[in-house]
């Protein structure tokens, strides 16, 4: 054992720096595999007071002996290190002593690190310093800053000091409108309305430490990002305790059209009344209006369609000019499957009809009323007026869709991370998966779990960390639960759930024995179930990942 190695082990952290700087450079690159098995053993082995002791002996003396910024950086943040706060004063200094550009690099190193990794944000701040060089702006640093700036304290006034005395706030503010998952990181657990975090910020705007405009255009644009629910709540209640002006509304009308369209409910009845009250004011023209009008009445939410018509039955009695723009993109609602939605769109062309003068405009309302109830449409006819009965009797006559061409499913993903992204963004998404999108997903983790296994598999941990089964352990699952879980014959097997035991496969939380007793033993009920050869072909897939992973899919759907 040599002197380094014994003195770590005794930790000894006086001894260690001394040892070191005796030492010549091949000399401590020889001692790093020694350094290795320690931190191996270290992690391994159960705390214990000699272990705290020796674990930032350990750290300084492998950071002492690493020569690139790379290996740096991965000692650095491993995990596990016991009473780190012993160890910086000991190797910030040796770090500082590096040249500029190897602690610039090193800065990126840390930075460049997934955001779960734990980075001292201080000592990222500290070589950032000592290099001279822009603070790198990444979700693992903007992560980290959240961190530090959080502590202990969830109080709104000590949140804004330690704003204001950071001294990289700029850029890490505009880190929290790009990097992922901060809306999370922002949540503090209290309700949004009193979150200290979005009311330190909202602070800082007013009192001109941040600028407004920026401010106002991240939340905006990190809106039309889309993203989780506690995301879009989070940064939606940031942009409500902001307090925008009139003018920075009417500024900002066509991303308020955007979210209105496309956002989660409670944006986009923000955006609606934004929009309706600088349609009211007159800051809103007819055509963009009407745009608006299209977009929303193909949403869902029933109260969205029902207060779009009213506000269009508002502008339209203030300004009966506007009937021409307006009643065209009402009619869209009389397809509406909410019942209310369509009786209140005849309604408002029956009130305003008389007031229409484009012949373009009458032949949009008739298109939309030609597949409604025959009943419903004679009332269109006689709010449109004479001409209009022999132009519906056209527009009504019952035709075939036309015959569907093929077509072929888009190529896969081009690499393991964009195969990640889709798969995330799949299990995210609410409502029915496009068939064409789950199956070039699908495809794409057959081949890359052929192609570059480990690769796949360090794209999707932020995706598995959340899915049920990887949650309840980390290894297998019991080989009784796996066809109750993945297979109960009483629940429809979603293509969600598909994802999951192709995910759950790819991870090892299936045996291979699991799986092949699952498909020769019936338990994917084939036989009995409608959906039985689906539920089949993804236990095969799950075997085959486990067993003999095969470089594309074996058969996709016609």
């Amino acid at each position: 054992m040599s002197k380094l190695i014994e003195a770590v082990r005794r930790g000894r952290i006086d001894d260690v720096v001394t040892i070191v700087n005796g030492m010549t450079a091949a000399e401590r690159r020889g001692e790093l595999p020694a350094l290795k098995a320690l931190r191996k053993e270290f992690r391994d082995a159960w705390v214990t007071p000699q272990l705290q002791a020796a674990s930032p002996a350990l750290l300084v003396a492998g950071l002492a002996c690493q020569s690139g910024a790379a290996a740096v950086a991965s000692w650095l943040t491993a995990s596990g290190w016991e009473r780190m706060w012993v160890a910086e004063k000991r190797f910030l200094p040796m770090l500082e002593e590096r040249p500029a550009e190897w602690l610039t690099e090193l800065a990126h190193r840390i930075s460049d690190r997934r955001p779960s990794t734990d980075i001292r944000y201080h000592l990222l701040e500290a070589i950032v310093q000592a290099a001279r060089c822009p603070m790198p702006v990444t979700d693992a640093s903007v992560h980290a800053w959240i961190r530090n700036i959080y502590g202990n304290s969830w109080n709104t006034d000590v949140i804004a000091e330690r704003l204001r005395q950071s001294p990289y706030l700029t850029p890490m503010v505009a880190g929290l409108f790009t990097a992922g998952g901060t809306g999370q990181a922002l949540n503090s657990g209290h309700s949004n309305k009193d979150n200290p975090w979005l009311l330190a910020l909202a602070r800082l705007t007013a009192e001109g430490t941040l600028d407004r405009a920026t401010m106002v255009d991240g939340c905006l644009g990190r809106l039309l990002r889309g993203g989780t629910a506690v995301d879009q709540r989070v940064f939606h209640r940031l942009l409500l305790d902001l307090d925008l002006s009139a003018e920075e509304h009417a500024g900002h009308a066509a991303d308020w059209r955007a979210l209105a369209a496309d956002a989660l409910q409670p944006v986009a009845v923000h955006a609606q009344s934004v929009l309706a009250e600088l349609a009211l004011t007159g800051s809103l023209p007819t055509h963009d209006l009407a745009d608006m009008t299209r977009a929303v009445l193909t949403r869902p939410e029933k109260n969205l369609v029902r207060a779009q018509l009213k506000l269009l039955d508002t502008v339209a009695t203030r300004d009966t000019a506007t009937a021409d723009a307006l009643l065209p993109a009402a009619s869209h609602a009389l397809t509406h499957e909410d019942t209310e939605a369509q009786e209140r769109a005849l309604k408002l062309i029956e009130r305003h009809g008389t007031h229409l003068t484009d012949a373009a405009s009458r032949e949009e309302i008739l298109t939309s009323a030609a597949p409604i109830a025959p009943g419903l449409r004679t009332r269109v006819v006689e709010a449109l007026g004479t001409g209009a009965e022999e132009a519906l009797h056209a527009a009504g006559e019952d035709t075939l869709p036309p015959v569907p061409s093929p077509v072929a499913l888009a190529s896969p993903p081009a690499s393991a991370t964009e195969t990640a992204e889709e798969t995330g963004a799949l299990l995210a998404s609410h409502g029915i998966l496009p068939v064409a999108d789950f199956e070039r997903t699908l495809d794409g983790l057959v081949r890359w779990a052929h192609e570059d296994r480990a690769a796949l598999l360090e794209a999707l941990e932020p995706t598995a960390a959340t899915r049920w089964w990887s949650r309840t352990c980390r290894r297998p699952l019991p080989d009784d639960s796996v066809p109750s879980a993945f297979a109960p014959s009483h629940v429809r097997f979603t293509p969600r759930l598909a994802l999951d035991l192709v995910l759950a496969g790819l991870h090892q939380r299936i045996t291979p024995r699991t799986a092949k007793a699952v498909l020769d033993g019936g338990g994917a009920h084939a036989g009995c179930l409608p959906d039985g050869p689906f539920r089949a072909r993804f236990w095969e897939i799950a075997h085959r990942l486990l067993t003999d992973p095969q470089p594309f899919l074996l058969s996709t759907p016609s």
